[in-house]
């Protein structure tokens, strides 16, 4: 798989339109309160307002170990993060079953606007390459492989290069790969019937 054809899935949407304020009081408390949140209370204290909160590992794990559509969604629905347009998806999917062959079912999340907030997907393929598998990608998630680790157990395989990590696992039919090089952090979870 291509770079691009895995960040097509990723690309956000825009928010829907903020409700109407009917009381001039009401939206000038609003207009302080949002001004105030705005004022940096320490490092960080932006950033940490402007999006949800990277997911922990046993998140990602259950929400990965989904054996359908409607149970990732419940799962994502933890995350607060938005979900992907389906329009951004068909174009992931017509891709994906170009690639792959067979039909796919797909649903994605995205952390925040910014072109670097983290991304989740999650979707179940069918045909000759049949399969279940979530792709996460995040920044700065440096305890995804501790959380990992304590949650499906120390990898089979674990090799540091540099600033790079990967680590594999295999459970049953669950394949875990884990990449993290510099501030970017990769991690696939497939399930392929035996």
């Amino acid at each position: 798989m291509n770079a691009a054809f895995e960040r097509s899935l990723y690309l956000g949407r825009p928010l829907g339109e903020a409700a109407r304020m009917r009381s001039p009081r009401i939206a000038l408390t609003a207009f302080l309160l949002a001004a105030l949140s705005a004022l940096p209370l320490g490092p960080g204290a932006l950033a940490a307002q402007a999006e949800p909160p990277l997911p922990s590992a046993a998140l990602l794990v259950s929400l990965c170990r989904s054996s359908s559509l409607a149970e990732a969604a419940q799962h994502g629905e933890r995350l607060g993060w938005r979900l992907q347009e389906n329009e951004r998806l068909e174009n992931w999917r017509a891709n994906f079953v170009q690639h792959n062959g067979g039909t796919v079912q797909v649903i994605g999340w995205r952390q925040g606007e910014d072109e670097k907030a983290a991304l989740l997907s999650f979707w179940i393929a069918e045909g000759p390459n049949a399969h279940r598998a979530c792709y996460y990608m995040a920044a700065h998630d440096n305890q995804l492989l501790d959380g990992l680790t304590d949650v499906i157990g120390r990898p089979e395989s674990l090799d540091k290069v540099g600033d790079m990590v990967t680590a594999f696992w295999t459970q049953g039919p669950m394949e875990v790969e884990f990449l993290r090089t510099g501030n970017s952090t990769l991690l696939n979870i497939a399930h392929k019937p035996r």
